[in-house]
């Protein structure tokens, strides 16, 4: 039964799943405002764990204690967005074990294809390493509507260049940027406003589903409409633009 009330009773959790170079990080930093959330992000945890090492992929510990740090703004009845990769079919079951007894755990699963994915991270000034391709694409299957999740958001943040691209099977690796170049830097100024009005529309039809406790997707951000983005003033806009050319900036 379809106990919407119950439901909404609860803080949500957003598992933000996308290969390498997907565009994660980028939707979680905007969800984490429109949305009310804190942000759990995986490469963070590693990080402190391990150092700045590049990785192949998180081992156990990491995935724990990434879930365990979201639990624990669950009980404090907070909702939260998790930034990982959650191909893995087996990932995503932990999680829903995990969460989902004190929280509604939705999935945004982006579906960047993995060559659009490796063109952008060879841009990066720290590019990831290719390993971690072949790895998270020997464990990746497709999240299916029997797994648990309270909602699946497919979400295709394709600019209309990386579509013609990909669509004419011409995809290449660029060559990467210098080191100073902030995040999205594969991405034009106009390119990337186009980007963050789609992907708030998106996040705002995110929103509006949650709490009204949908059961099912999918929406993508064309679905989402431009309604929500197109509302965000020039100057927010530009403001956000900056931000996200320093969010990662980081390593």
């Amino acid at each position: 039964m379809n106990d919407t009330r119950k439901r909404s009773d609860k803080p949500n959790v957003w598992l933000v799943a996308g290969f390498p170079g997907a565009g994660k990080s980028l939707l979680t930093k905007l969800g984490r405002d429109l949305l009310g959330a804190a942000a759990v992000s995986m490469d963070d945890i590693y990080e402190s764990m391990a150092g700045h090492e590049r990785f192949l992929r998180y081992d156990d510990r990491v995935l724990e204690a990434g879930l365990e740090a979201a639990l624990r703004e669950v009980r404090r009845g907070r909702s939260v967005m998790i930034d990982s990769c959650f191909k893995d079919p087996r990932e995503r079951a932990e999680a829903l074990r995990v969460l989902a007894p004190c929280a509604n755990v939705y999935l945004i699963d982006i579906t960047t294809p993995v060559e659009i994915c490796r063109q952008r991270a060879s841009r990066r000034p720290h590019p990831v390493d290719e390993e971690a391709y072949a790895f998270h694409c020997a464990v990746a299957a497709p999240p299916d509507a029997g797994e648990g999740f309270a909602a699946i958001f497919p979400f295709d943040n394709l600019t209309d260049e990386e579509r013609a691209e990909y669509g004419a099977g011409a995809v290449r690796a660029a060559a990467p940027l210098p080191a100073d170049a902030g995040p999205g830097g594969h991405l034009t100024d106009a390119q990337l406003e186009k980007a963050l009005r789609h992907a708030l529309a998106f996040l705002s039809a995110v929103a509006d589903a949650s709490a009204a406790g949908a059961e099912t997707g999918p929406l993508t951000k064309n679905d989402a409409g431009n309604a929500s983005g197109a509302a965000v003033s020039d100057s927010d806009i530009e403001l956000l633009i900056r931000r996200a050319r320093s969010w990662e900036a980081k390593p």
